[in-house]
């Protein structure tokens, strides 16, 4: 899998980006509100999520790890593919979508071109709990590059991601300022 990108913005459309990197093109589809903090740079790194269809391959790119994460759970939803994803992400930001599904805003999931009334409740339904989780963690790490490092280290190493999340989030609450390497070092004694 294909986690991030960093390489020279070769290319940059409203919906798309390229990214050269080590010689080779990578077409990423994204969002308005990623190409609207990307388009000017020369040299991007994109966080990824490579989406396998039995007719294609697509390759998604985000600014951030919580827009990442979004699409992940967006596309999870049944009747949500990478498109509908992508339109909710353009239209509100990550802040403003926990917002809408906290509080079960349909009006505003329905503005979104492409959702109707039966997927901006399934979206409501499903990702409800989630969101719950989501924010908490995201409230007590913040947006911290490091605690996303050492989530994905402990889930590549066998842990159940809700269980790393608490155990980085427990951490880091303890000692706020840990180095990476001490930060996963302490989640595996703890």
């Amino acid at each position: 899998m294909i986690s991030y990108i960093k390489g020279e913005l070769t290319h940059a459309e409203p919906s798309l980006l390229w990214v050269e990197c080590s010689g080779i093109g990578y077409a990423l589809r994204v969002s308005l509100n990623t190409y609207s903090k990307l388009k000017d740079s020369k040299n991007v790194f994109v966080y990824t999520h490579l989406h396998v269809r039995e007719d294609a391959l697509q390759l998604y790119g985000f600014y951030s790890p919580q827009e990442k994460q979004w699409f992940e759970m967006l596309t999870a939803v049944s009747g949500v593919g990478g498109s509908t994803a992508l339109a909710i992400l353009s239209k509100l930001s990550t802040d403003e979508l926990n917002r809408v599904i906290q509080n079960a805003d349909v009006t505003t999931l329905k503005s979104v071109k492409g959702i109707g009334e039966k997927t901006a409740g399934r979206i409501l339904l499903e990702l409800k709990g989630k969101v719950s989780a989501t924010s908490e963690l995201n409230n007590s790490i913040g947006s911290s590059q490091i605690a996303q490092e050492a989530i994905s280290a402990l889930v590549s190493l066998g842990y159940e991601k809700k269980d790393a999340e608490k155990n980085v989030t427990g951490q880091l609450r303890e000692s706020p300022n840990l180095s990476l390497e001490d930060l996963i070092r302490n989640a595996l004694r703890g």
